[in-house]
């Protein structure tokens, strides 16, 4: 039309000229082949007399990062993974044993640590992050007190382990109330996440006295005729005496319509002088 008037017009355009060479390209008619390499069988090293002294895998992590970074610590069937705050879930052959949603603004599911001294309740809340390969470290100040919190999986049973240590930085003796708190779940994610509500009249707990322990229970959710156990187990070294107060109820913890930010079980404890200035577990389903 008009001897290609508008076409070459267009052509002429210094932005379609820089991409005229793409116009010529086509496709290729046969695919050029090249052989596979032959495979070839590698010889399996033993690393039974190595000894891991951490320093290799050791990762310093910031605090606070745009994109939660975490740290996946597994033994195969029992699985762990907790982020730079500390939060996070853990998992038993797919099957979640604490409830978790991935939020990396608010971060409210995973098991978290409080601390009660004088009348300040803080969150064990980390000023330095190290992953290591098979175990997480958090260190943090509070107040007079320095905790240092590591967490692992035991490498040959579903064991997770929060072996956590307070040092009292003052010269005086300081008393303090410590509380552990997560919301078990004992079923599979997508389960938990359609039917929160229902899956909690589930589970049902029992306070173990003689064990410190915590023992959860709920029927299996891919075999209706099994249960699964969960156990939640303190170990004291220091403070043998210490009495422990079990909590399996979220509204007694942070109070009707309350929040994680200012747990209001500290104010029954204290209207308690039995169990004031205590170690305490406390969980929920």
């Amino acid at each position: 039309l008009l001897k290609n008037t508008v076409r070459e017009y267009f052509h002429k355009d210094p932005r379609v000229e820089s991409l005229e060479i793409l116009l010529e390209e086509k496709m290729p008619e046969v695919v050029a082949a090249r052989p596979l390499p032959k495979p070839v069988r590698l010889a399996l090293k033993s690393g039974a007399g190595n000894i891991d002294n951490a320093l290799e895998s050791k990762r310093y992590v910031p605090v606070k990062t745009h994109a939660t970074r975490y740290a996946l610590i597994s033994n195969g069937p029992y699985t762990l993974g907790v982020s730079n705050s500390g939060m996070g879930w853990s998992r038993y052959k797919g099957i979640s044993l604490t409830r978790f949603q991935d939020d990396p603004i608010m971060e409210e599911y995973g098991q978290r640590i409080f601390i009660k001294e004088g009348k300040v309740v803080s969150m064990l809340r980390s000023q330095k992050v190290i992953f290591h390969e098979n175990k997480a470290e958090f260190f943090s100040l509070l107040g007079s007190l320095s905790a240092h919190l590591k967490i692992t999986v035991d490498p040959h049973n579903p064991v997770e382990v929060r072996h956590l240590t307070l040092t009292n930085k003052n010269q005086e003796k300081v008393k303090f109330t410590l509380a552990s708190y997560a919301e078990v779940s004992l079923a599979l994610q997508r389960q938990d996440a359609q039917h929160p509500h229902y899956h909690k009249l589930l589970v049902e707990s029992e306070f173990l006295k003689d064990y410190n322990s915590l023992l959860y229970s709920s029927p299996h959710p891919e075999d209706r005729l099994k249960k699964i156990y969960f156990s939640h187990t303190l170990v004291q070294s220091r403070f043998q005496n210490s009495p422990i107060t079990p909590c399996v109820e979220r509204e007694k913890f942070i109070g009707r319509y309350g929040s994680l930010s200012n747990p209001l079980v500290f104010d029954s404890l204290q209207a308690d002088n039995s169990v004031k200035n205590s170690v305490n577990i406390f969980s929920n389903d």
